[in-house]
């Protein structure tokens, strides 16, 4: 605690992100709100991530409360060194596979789900990635440039892949090892603000509903990403990856389609991909909606 203390600035109120989940608990209706400071190697060579807790009435002037910390070095990026709403992000969502499967097998979920975790992290450390949330296997990360985030979203496969993982992973379906489903998108979202608990970078607007239905419409070991993002390729990432088109689709809640590729570092067929409408379906659904008629 004192090691936290010394790394703080005058008037600042620092916290690691375990006293800060403690401190939730513990109190209710607490007039504060966290910022996700990002993680930080202490002179003992620990590492913690540090929350920043401001009044809610100053809550409002986020944007001007970074200070440098003394004493340590960040290791990992926080809430003020993730992308800015002003202009263009890539949202990545990653899924774990099977998850719902692995559950019925407790003890054995939360070691793999942590190790999971820790191989996330140390990809998106490697590619200036943020992770945003993590919530029921679902994991919300940005990127503010598009080569990064393409690097992540297929080397993260290799990752899990070359992980060592648990003997008793043998008794689970997922017995091979834990893979993930990925779907990327980008556009200007709308806001970036805290999250209210986590006090990590949290955005809004259509890019995320997008991403996040890329991701589900991935199956497991696969990335999706929309053809307009692969346009933008230049001739060495042309080269670096394997792009197969998936078709044209149009996604639950999204009234526009878009053609989708999936893209990996070596060759393999690409599977039909999940839970979409197709062009001929589109198609249909607008013409008898012009005819007056609902949809099937």
């Amino acid at each position: 605690a004192r090691s936290i203390g010394d790394s703080g600035q005058g008037g600042q109120v620092l916290l690691s992100a375990q006293a800060w989940a403690r401190a939730q608990l513990n109190a209710q209706n607490l007039d504060v709100s966290p910022i996700h400071m990002g993680t930080y190697r202490l002179p003992n060579e620990e590492t913690v991530q540090f929350v920043q807790v401001l009044p809610t009435a100053l809550s409002s002037k986020r944007e001007f409360s970074k200070q440098s910390f003394r004493k340590c070095e960040q290791v990992m990026p926080g809430y003020y060194d993730a992308p800015q709403a002003s202009s263009e992000i890539f949202v990545g969502f990653v899924l774990i596979s099977m998850r719902e499967e692995l559950m019925l097998y407790e003890d054995i979920a939360q070691e793999v789900f942590s190790i999971f975790q820790t191989v996330l992290l140390g990809d998106l450390t490697k590619h200036n990635g943020y992770l945003c949330q993590e919530e029921e296997g679902t994991f919300m990360v940005v990127f503010s440039e598009l080569e990064s985030a393409v690097a992540f979203s297929t080397e993260f496969h290799a990752s899990l892949l070359s992980c060592h993982w648990p003997e008793s992973l043998a008794q689970t379906p997922s017995s091979d090892g834990l893979q993930a489903r990925i779907g990327l998108f980008s556009g200007v979202p709308v806001e970036k603000r805290p999250h209210n608990t986590s006090g990590r970078a949290d955005y809004f607007g259509p890019v995320l509903n997008r991403a996040a239905r890329m991701a589900y419409a991935a199956h497991s070991g696969r990335t999706l990403i929309p053809h307009y993002l692969v346009e933008r390729f230049g001739s060495e990432l042309q080269e670096k990856y394997v792009l197969q088109s998936v078709g044209q689709h149009a996604f639950k809640g999204i009234d526009t389609l878009f053609d989708v590729d999936d893209i990996a570092l070596s060759q393999t067929q690409a599977p039909p991909i999940l839970s979409t409408v197709t062009l001929e379906r589109f198609n249909a659904l607008l013409l008898e909606g012009m005819k007056g008629g609902g949809p099937s």
